[in-house]
C-alpha cells in the first residue's frame, strides 16, 4: 500500500468510554453535536486554562505552518453514536468511541475528567445525568482491553498505542471501487461558505487537509510536500453514484434572526484505478471527522469496499 514514509512515526489511541445513564434520555444528534459546548459549559470557569491544552491547542510558532496549515483543533476526534434519535434507558450503558492522535494521547486523563464532569452536569441542558463506569482500549485487532473502572484514579491510564502505518497496512489492499458514507453532517467552508453541492472531486481537498493539519499538530510532521500529485489522482477518480446532500441538524438562533445549520450527509460510491493512490487520506481521515466541529464528531464517514 501507498502512504508519505512520515506516518511511520504517526501513532493513535482508540478508547472507548462506558456511560452509565442515571435517567431515561433521548439523545438526538442536535445533542450529539453540541459536545463542543456542553463540555464547555460543564467545566467552572476557573478550570478553563487547565483544559486549554486539551480543547484550544497552541498555535505554532512555525510561520510556515500558519500559513499551510489549518489552525490546530483537538487533538481527539469523537466518533458520534449512531442510529439517532436514540432512546436510552436509566441504566443503559452507551459506548462513547474516541481516537486521540500524537501527544493527544498523553491528555487522555484530562479528558476522563471533563467527561466526568460532563456526567454529573447532565449531557445537554441539564438532562441526561450518567457515570462514567469503564474505559477500553481497542488494540490492533479490534481487540478490547480494560483500562480503567469506576473507582480507580483516572491517571496513568495505558491505551494500546497504534501505529498509523501499521494501521494502514492492517487494511485489505485497497481497490479500485469503494463507497464513502457520511453517518453525521460534514459542515466543509469554501470561501467562507458552505458546500452545499459535493463530489468527491471538491471534497477530497477538505480530507486531504484535515489529515495533514493534525499530523502536524498532534506529532510535528510534514506528510507531503506538494499536494499536487494527490490532487490529480483524486480528480481521476469516478462517481458511480452520489446520493450526497445537505441536511441541516439545528437552528442557531440569533437576538433578531435565525440560522439553519448543517452539513453533507449521504453516500458516494467510487470507481477507478487511482483509488489505491488516495486511499490512504480517506482511511485517515474516517478516523479524525472533517469539516467544521470534527473532534465533536460532526463529519464522521466511513470507508467501505464494494
Amino acid at each position: 500500500m501507498k502512504y508519505p514514509a512520515p506516518l511511520h512515526f504517526v501513532d493513535f489511541v482508540r478508547v472507548r468510554f462506558g456511560l452509565e445513564f442515571q435517567e431515561t434520555y433521548l439523545l438526538t444528534l442536535e445533542a450529539a453535536l453540541r459536545l463542543r459546548r456542553n463540555l464547555r459549559q460543564a467545566l467552572d470557569p476557573s478550570e478553563s486554562a487547565y483544559f486549554q491544552p486539551l480543547l484550544d491547542p497552541p498555535l505554532s510558532p512555525d510561520p510556515q505552518a500558519l500559513r499551510r496549515y489549518q489552525r490546530p483543533s483537538p487533538l481527539f476526534a469523537i466518533m458520534p453514536p449512531m442510529d439517532l434519535p436514540r432512546n436510552v434507558a436509566k441504566g443503559d450503558t452507551l459506548d462513547l468511541e474516541v481516537v486521540f492522535w500524537g501527544r493527544g494521547s498523553q491528555l487522555l486523563s484530562d479528558f476522563v475528567l471533563m467527561i466526568q464532569t460532563l456526567g454529573r452536569v447532565g449531557w445537554h441542558r441539564g438532562e441526561g445525568r450518567f457515570e462514567l463506569v469503564h474505559i477500553e482500549g481497542i488494540g490492533p485487532a479490534g481487540d478490547i482491553e480494560p483500562i480503567w473502572s469506576a473507582g480507580r484514579s483516572p491517571f496513568h491510564l495505558a491505551p494500546p498505542v497504534l501505529s498509523a502505518a501499521w494501521w494502514l497496512e492492517s487494511h485489505d489492499s485497497p481497490r479500485t471501487s469503494l463507497q464513502l458514507v457520511f453517518d453525521s453532517p460534514a459542515r466543509m467552508l469554501a470561501g467562507g461558505r458552505p458546500l452545499f453541492r459535493s463530489s468527491f472531486t471538491g471534497i477530497f481537498p477538505f480530507f486531504l487537509r484535515r489529515v495533514t493539519s493534525m499530523v502536524h499538530a498532534c506529532c510535528d510532521i510534514d506528510l507531503i510536500g506538494d499536494p499536487e500529485p494527490l490532487l490529480k489522482q483524486a480528480s481521476k477518480v469516478r462517481e458511480v453514484r452520489n446520493t450526497l446532500r445537505w441536511s441541516d441538524w439545528r437552528t442557531l438562533e440569533g437576538e433578531n434572526s435565525c440560522q439553519d445549520l448543517g452539513g453533507i450527509i449521504g453516500s458516494v460510491l467510487l470507481e477507478g484505478e487511482s483509488l489505491p493512490e488516495v486511499f490512504w487520506v480517506l482511511a485517515l481521515a474516517s478516523m479524525m471527522n472533517v469539516g467544521k466541529g470534527a473532534s465533536y464528531g460532526a463529519g464522521h464517514f466511513r470507508v467501505e469496499d464494494r
